[in-house]
């Protein structure tokens, strides 16, 4: 089955292994039999604190970014596309959008991604040994409510070509709480986020890393993403979020029978912000 991974992190932060290289992520590509790749890095805003060194890559190394990727497309034949992961909050959405508005040309696609519960007071989801803390703030509904709300805003900005792991939060707060919250419960609170992508077009990912993330799933819910599919939601992406070279395709195969289990005919990929059906054929 021919794949594309579109979410790739090549470096720039703390979070992302010292041996990575773009160069040996396309030799692996190369020997998984994925058709193209998006390498993204995160542009990371810290609902406080803004842009924190180790945290994100800094608008000044954005062109060498874009040059490093450039100049590995010389050496492959797989498809490769460029993309910013973008870590959205309220207080930086002006400094999010001229940072976008800026480089926007020179990418294929853009992610946004909630990494935190509310843009206020920063209460980190995307770590799990800090899950106690988090839910020390807030019982279990109101860390997905608060969760879904920045996710919805996120959207409503329309600076994003896709949602990422749309139900991030479930990565703590099943470890945490030992269990998944109901279908209605969850669905409840889903909806604002699916309206706003219907009603601005924006897509959504399906992002395999719930895998080793121990929740044995992808983000998000097979629930929300027939939802989508039922509202007229068009633009699905797959990724892997990897962090590692380990990670380059990990469960994928998972994202894809799940977009196809929902209704889909296939996944899409993006050239400079549009895009296009990769149509999958699995029996």
């Amino acid at each position: 089955m021919l794949l594309a991974d579109y979410h790739v992190h090549t470096g720039y932060t703390k979070d992302v292994k010292e041996n990575v290289s773009i160069d040996a992520y396309l030799e692996k590509a190369e020997k998984l039999g994925l058709a193209e790749i998006c390498f993204v890095n995160h542009l990371e805003f810290h609902p406080i604190k803004g842009l924190v060194k180790g945290a994100t890559i800094f608008p000044d190394q954005i062109e060498e970014f874009i040059d490093e990727v450039e100049r590995a497309k010389a050496n492959t034949s797989l498809r490769v596309k460029i993309g910013l992961e973008v870590t959205y909050t309220r207080r930086f959405e002006k400094d999010i959008e001229a940072i976008l508005s800026e480089h926007e040309a020179s990418f294929d696609f853009f992610l946004g991604s909630i990494h935190y519960i509310g843009s206020y007071d920063a209460s980190p989801i995307f770590a799990t040994e800090l899950s106690k803390e988090v839910f020390a703030k807030f019982n279990e509904l109101e860390a997905y409510r608060r969760y879904f709300d920045e996710a919805a805003a996120a959207v409503e900005s329309q600076l994003f070509d896709v949602l990422a792991h749309p139900d991030l939060i479930r990565k703590i707060a099943v470890k945490h709480y030992g269990r998944e919250i109901s279908s209605e419960l969850y669905m409840d609170m889903a909806w604002r986020v699916l309206d706003a992508l219907n009603e601005y077009g924006i897509g959504l990912e399906v992002n395999s890393a719930g895998y080793r993330h121990s929740i044995g799933d992808c983000y998000p819910r097979t629930e929300m993403l027939k939802v989508a599919k039922k509202l007229g939601i068009k633009v699905v992406t797959i990724g892997s979020d990897a962090h590692a070279l380990e990670h380059l395709g990990l469960k994928l195969e998972k994202a894809a029978e799940k977009v196809v289990l929902a209704g889909y005919e296939g996944f899409y990929v993006f050239e400079k912000h549009k895009p296009r059906l990769f149509k999958l054929d699995i029996e």
